[in-house]
């Protein structure tokens, strides 16, 4: 037998250094808990669709499960984790925006022979109850007469949106783009409440809206209530009005539907019209009068809550808008004179994350709200980036605004009888062929954990169990 000199050794390290490389995914897949592997097999779903990152926060011995973390994934609504995290890094958690109420025409009794100005600075979060609050002022300054409104607006270049790219569901409020000049997330909220003699359906919008509701093809019929109530009443704009159609059950009493305003960029003019003639308020253009060069007048102004309290609130609920308004504004922050503001948001939040040393990649951000086929991310971008924030002075803001397992926001429908419940700060995502999970969770010591996973294959829905089953496994073996 002939001994094997350093030539014949040769392709033998090569093939043992080649295991060593692969050795921790064989290890990882080994590792994976055998209830997990065995509901994917179930559902049909090969084990490498599923990516698992969870880890002590501080980084330090403890258990810890990682599978296929480096494969970017779809990731639906926790990509907004990213587009907090550059909303924090670019603005400060204490920022606001703020929008002004003024003119500059000439004012006697209670006439305004001009228009009432609004000065709009982006503002994510400008609500009708906000815009009520500055007109009101105006009527108790006695102004009851105006030629009309009009609007200034930052400089955003935004690129062309279409809402029904995504699911052809371009009326929802959820499939809306950013706007320079954004009001009340670019939803209108239809009451709809059977008239107690049962034989006609009342509707009513929030916020009002300066154009008539037609109701006369929505009809009054027994029978019982289905969970969609969209799919029993369509809303279309016609001519400037509201029509309602459809047949609504008496059983269903008083349901919501929620839908967006035809024109995204004049519903802010669409709602100070209406609120304005709520407050007993006139508009007549023949008021006008051409305008002296003179300062503005200011009427009244109006803050924003905190990034804190908007991420709160997009992060809590899933809020597809203020994602994506955010995404846009830290691109007119950073690069106030690029040709699209929405992709220098997505440049800028990329350059974020490699400036904090966490690895960007697989990341592609594409509206910052996760509603899209082509976002993607690795479970390890998610745990770093987890693991950076829990370090930073905006730590206790950014973990406040994610749900809470079993209790609140987008999580409170799941998990309720979860060893974790109430012990985990979670951000989720759905999508048809997509399920995900990333955020904050403490083992039956205590001890911090981060944990991302990300499920993608068409089959996900069948699958889902896989996240409480992986949490489970954390709270067992921490």
């Amino acid at each position: 037998m002939a001994k094997k000199g350093p030539q014949a050794r040769a392709p033998l390290a090569c093939a043992l250094a080649f295991l060593l490389l692969l050795l921790p995914e064989l290890l990882l897949a080994a590792g994976l808990p055998s209830a997990v592997a065995k509901t994917l097999t179930q559902a049909g779903i090969p084990t490498e669709s599923l990516s698992v990152w969870i880890a002590p926060l501080d980084g330090r011995d403890g258990p810890k499960l990682y599978y296929h973390a480096d494969t970017p994934r779809n990731p639906a609504s926790v990509m907004k984790l990213i587009t907090t995290f550059a909303a924090f890094e670019t603005f400060g958690a204490s920022a606001r925006w703020q929008v002004v109420l003024q003119t500059r025409a000439e004012w006697q009794g209670e006439t305004l022979y001009g228009t009432l100005e609004l000065v709009h600075d982006g503002d994510p979060a400008l609500t009708a109850e906000r815009l009520w609050t500055l007109l009101r002022t105006a009527r108790a300054m006695g102004i009851r007469r105006i030629a009309g409104f009009t609007v200034t607006a930052p400089a955003l270049r935004l690129p062309h949106w279409d809402p029904n790219a995504f699911d052809g569901r371009g009326q929802a409020p959820y499939t809306q783009g950013p706007a320079a000049a954004l009001a009340h997330f670019n939803a209108i909220v239809v009451t709809l409440t059977p008239h107690p003699d049962g034989t006609r359906v009342v509707a009513t919008t929030h916020p009002p809206l300066p154009l008539p509701l037609d109701t006369q093809a929505l009809t009054a019929v027994p029978g019982g209530c289905p969970q969609e109530v969209r799919h029993l009443v369509e809303a279309t704009f016609v001519s400037n009005r509201l029509v309602l159609s459809g047949r609504y059950p008496i059983a269903c009493s008083t349901q919501t539907l929620a839908l967006a305003p035809p024109d995204p960029n004049r519903y802010v003019e669409w709602l100070l019209t209406a609120i304005w003639q709520e407050l007993g308020g006139t508009i007549d253009p023949k008021l006008a009068r051409p305008e002296r060069a003179r300062a503005p007048f200011r009427i009244a102004a109006s803050e924003s809550p905190t990034l804190t309290e908007i991420a709160y609130q997009m992060n809590k609920w899933s809020n597809n808008v203020i994602a994506r308004q955010l995404l846009a504004l830290i691109g007119y922050e950073t690069a106030p004179d690029a040709s699209d503001h929405v992709a220098a948001g997505r440049d800028a939040a990329l350059a974020l994350l490699r400036a904090r040393g966490i690895d960007d990649g697989h990341t592609v951000i594409d509206n910052g709200a996760g509603l899209s086929r082509t976002a993607r991310i690795t479970a390890r971008t998610l745990a770093q980036l987890l693991t950076y924030v829990s370090q930073q002075n905006y730590a206790a803001e950014f973990f406040a605004g994610l749900p809470r397992l079993g209790e609140d926001g987008t999580a409170r429908r799941r998990y309720h009888h979860h060893p974790l419940a109430g012990d985990a700060h979670v951000k989720t995502g759905t999508l048809r062929d997509v399920r995900a999970l990333a955020g904050y969770a403490r083992d039956r010591n205590g001890r911090p954990y981060v944990v991302a996973i990300l499920l993608q294959h068409p089959n996900a829905s069948a699958a889902a169990s896989v996240f409480p089953l992986l949490l489970t496994w954390l709270a067992q073996h921490g």
